[in-house]
């Protein structure tokens, strides 16, 4: 039962977000994910293709740890502390060698993450390829899922977040307000450092 109410509300935010996922891509002109908050990992829910001819290596359905993917740090930074306890106990996987598997500094790079608003992922889920992640809010203030702009190393750099930021976090801001969330009382700070 558990698992069918899982699937049914990520139909519906997955319904929610698309639009605006595929209004960021046109904008930015790369591609823009949908990752969705699961108990041990996030899963893609939605992949919009930017033009370019290099396409990322991952599908709808996929997995990704918390410790690795922007959107699943940025989901995971405002995780309840229970919630976070409970991921930085088990076993972090290492996906390439910059990722982070030690729990006592992946508990610092959230600090980080929730500081700023967003995550960043340098290399760290896959070779070559970059991100930025917002975490989407739902009307509880609990994190739900993330949007994020992926692509290659070349094209996604740290140097670019003033240009990709804004439209991302405006986008989860978006998609939050459809699930019924209010960002009083805190919220998706707007730090671009």
């Amino acid at each position: 039962l558990g698992s069918a109410v899982h699937q049914s509300l990520s139909g519906r935010l997955t319904r929610i977000a698309i639009p605006h996922i595929d209004k960021l891509r046109n904008h930015l002109r790369e591609t823009v994910v949908l990752e969705v908050a699961g108990p041990a990992h996030t899963n893609i829910a939605h992949i919009a293709e930017g033009p370019g001819p290099i396409r990322l290596k991952e599908n709808v359905g996929a997995s990704h740890g918390y410790n690795a993917a922007a959107g699943a740090k940025s989901i995971l930074a405002y995780a309840s502390s229970e919630f976070q306890g409970r991921i930085l106990g088990l076993k972090l996987t290492g996906f390439t060698s910059k990722t982070i598997t030690d729990p006592e500094l992946l508990k610092k790079h959230l600090k980080e993450i929730r500081r700023r608003g967003f995550a960043f992922d340098d290399e760290e889920r896959n070779t070559e390829i970059r991100a930025f992640g917002c975490p989407i809010f739902n009307h509880k203030k609990k994190p739900v899922a993330a949007v994020v702009v992926a692509g290659p190393a070349h094209r996604i750099t740290w140097e670019r977040r003033s240009e990709i930021l804004p439209a991302l976090k405006q986008t989860a801001a978006d998609i939050s307000a459809q699930l019924y969330y209010n960002e009083e009382g805190g919220g998706n700070q707007h730090d671009l450092s």
